[in-house]
């Protein structure tokens, strides 16, 4: 993998899209989806181009098919290696997941819930 100015994490998505798209549906999957009866519902396949070649990726569904994933949207084959080292380049400087999610909305017209980003990096960042 090659290396990043953002740090040690630059490529953390990259080197665990899988996780990434769980901590997603984890931030979807909230106490009141749960609630409405919405749960897991198994897995998708796809193959993801990235800047290091093409990968195979299992992608989560859920059962009422409301799950709409932000880092690796659906019917997205390429990988923005540039978010993906913003996102987590941020995250590495510090900034507030509030901070990071209203930044990626006026970059990129892009939507990632605050509690996204934390789910996201709760999977991929092992503490």
């Amino acid at each position: 993998m090659k290396s990043s100015s953002a740090g040690p994490l630059s490529n953390c998505v990259l080197v665990n899209p899988y996780l990434a798209s769980q901590g997603e549906m984890e931030g979807h999957l909230d106490e009141e989806q749960r609630a409405n009866g919405n749960r897991k519902n198994g897995k998708g396949n796809k193959k993801l181009r990235t800047a290091d070649g093409t990968i195979d990726l299992e992608t989560p569904r859920d059962r009422s098919a409301t799950f709409e994933p932000q880092i690796i949207k659906k019917r997205e084959t390429i990988l923005a290696e540039s978010l993906e080292n913003k996102i987590i380049g941020m995250y590495g400087h510090g900034m507030s997941f509030w901070d990071i999610s209203a930044h990626i909305k006026d970059m990129y017209d892009t939507e990632i819930s605050a509690t996204t980003l934390s789910s996201i990096t709760d999977k991929i960042i092992p503490w």
